[in-house]
């Protein structure tokens, strides 16, 4: 990349917020002017320079605290990533996980040290870094005489004086030039991708699946439902088969050519991965083929108890949306969510060539869910005709309405009546839904919209019960997927 790249470069600065709280009387700090005056070098403080710094006095995110999806979005759009380590960074459990997920996503740093105490007092949170981070220290703002550390630029950098401020000014001019060598070393960007219309496949979308490494106890599992979708048509990619190690830059180049993560999980969570923040390798594949965009599909055996397996485990599956099912209620389910992602063909209400009428959809919410199940009438009113089960109806009249519906969708919400309202009406639809096979040979899909909140118990689940994800938005893939069952059955039932 030359000096004259049309794009702006992104650092994302990492810093403990305790350095750059005001010296009193001077209402400023050490860390704060450096920033300053470092952005005034390279040109991140206007909006035409090389540079650009991701800072909170921006309003663009709060570094330094818990890592949440925004932040973990600018990490990973990060060009560089710029660590001040001090004493009261290695104090911060954020800061923490900060550098950890700048060195698992494999980022090019610049890391200074602001002063020496973070590695002289020995800090937990650090031990398994040091060595590692010792490697990258890019510049320092300290120098020991005679044994007594004394740091540039004190107090504060515009208040210094002798060698304090020469000493400052010299390592300021040596880490904007380190910087700029670091972004000159970086690749050249790749030319941006076409936009891609809803439904449609990226164009440099290769496979059809990519398949998790498996850890020991899920490979034959694995197996078998990469033959099925070999057999089913779907081009599949097995992780665990890339060439050489895996790293955060293969796996990423990996998931950029899936149009669908699959994976099979077992009990434990894989072995810890030092280049992925020492997470295990079923969590950190996870978590790499989410934050590149990708639907994901996860399958636990029926016999996994997560009361069973180690905490941190434990509290991953709690986190995600996975189906307990067997090896063929899984294949059933997954094989109609990739075809969607595929290429999903349009669902029209009526075609008056074919004879095709929508399915008939009925949505049961509580009274106290009356937002939650307008927004699902508005998103599969687009596609199906839909009607609302009364508030106040017996067992009877639930079974009733099923002869004549081709689906219902349970809402499942964040109030203790809706989701004891759900659960009871799941077992009534359950048991309906089998005398219906049996008497009229209909097709009778469940499905329940998940809206509620990791506290919370888990919504109804089972084989062939298609789980609608519900957060800011109603999530697509899961949508397609039960509306592609329904697609698939509606011309018989009609």
């Amino acid at each position: 990349m030359t000096a004259g790249a049309a794009r702006r470069l992104s650092l994302f600065v990492s810093y403990s917020h305790r350095d750059t709280a005001p010296i009193r009387a001077l209402d400023t700090s050490r860390l704060a002017e450096l920033m300053e005056k470092l952005a005034y070098k390279l040109g991140a403080d206007n909006d035409y320079g090389r540079f650009r710094f991701l800072l909170d006095k921006q309003g663009m995110l709060r570094v330094g605290d818990v890592i949440d999806d925004r932040i973990g979005e600018h990490l990973r759009e990060a060009d560089i990533g710029l660590i001040f380590l001090s004493r009261a960074y290695c104090e911060s459990e954020s800061c923490e996980k900060e550098l950890r997920e700048l060195l698992a996503l494999g980022k090019r740093l610049c890391i200074v040290e602001l002063d020496p105490f973070w590695d002289r007092e020995k800090t937990s949170r650090f031990e398994d870094l040091r060595e590692r981070v010792k490697k990258i220290l890019t510049c320092r703002f300290w120098a020991e005489d005679s044994g007594t550390v004394r740091l540039f630029g004190t107090p504060v950098p515009s208040a210094a004086k002798g060698d304090s401020k020469a000493d400052f000014t010299d390592a300021l001019e040596r880490l904007a030039a380190q910087i700029i060598d670091a972004a000159d070393e970086l690749p050249a960007p790749e030319a941006a991708a076409p936009p891609v219309v809803a439904g449609e496949r990226a164009p440099e979308t290769e496979v059809d699946v990519i398949l998790a490494a498996p850890t020991r106890d899920a490979v034959l599992r694995t197996d078998r439902l990469e033959n099925g979708y070999v057999a089913h048509g779907f081009v599949v990619r097995r992780l665990d088969r890339l060439p050489g190690e895996m790293t955060p830059g293969t796996l990423d180049a990996a998931l950029t050519r899936g149009a669908v993560f699959v994976q099979v999980l077992g009990t434990v969570a894989g072995k810890r991965l030092p280049a992925f923040g020492d997470r295990p390798s079923a969590i950190a594949q996870h978590d790499a083929a989410v934050a590149a965009g990708l639907d994901t599909l996860v399958w636990t055996p029926l016999e996994l108890d997560p009361e069973e397996v180690d905490a941190d485990y434990a509290a991953f599956l709690s986190g995600i949306a996975a189906q307990s099912a067997s090896a063929e209620d899984f294949e059933q389910y997954s094989i109609p969510m990739i075809e969607t992602r595929r290429a999903p063909p349009p669902l029209a209400s009526v075609d008056a060539d074919t004879g095709y009428f929508a399915p008939v959809v009925s949505i049961d919410a509580d009274p106290g869910d009356a937002v939650l199940r307008d927004r699902i009438v508005t998103a599969l009113a687009e596609h199906v005709n839909v009607t609302c089960i009364d508030d106040d109806v017996d067992h009877a009249m639930l079974t009733d309405t099923m002869r004549n519906k081709n689906a219902i969708v349970l809402v499942y919400g964040d109030k203790p009546a809706g989701q004891k309202r759900a659960k009871a009406h799941f077992e009534i639809f359950q048991q309906s839904r089998a005398a219906i096979w049996n008497s009229a040979r209909q097709r009778f899909e469940i499905a329940v919209g998940d809206a509620s909140p990791v506290t919370a118990q888990p919504c109804p689940k089972g084989p062939n019960v298609h789980i609608i994800r519900i957060g800011d938005d109603i999530d697509r893939a899961s949508m397609e997927a039960f509306l592609a069952k329904l697609r698939g059955e509606a011309a018989r039932v009609a």
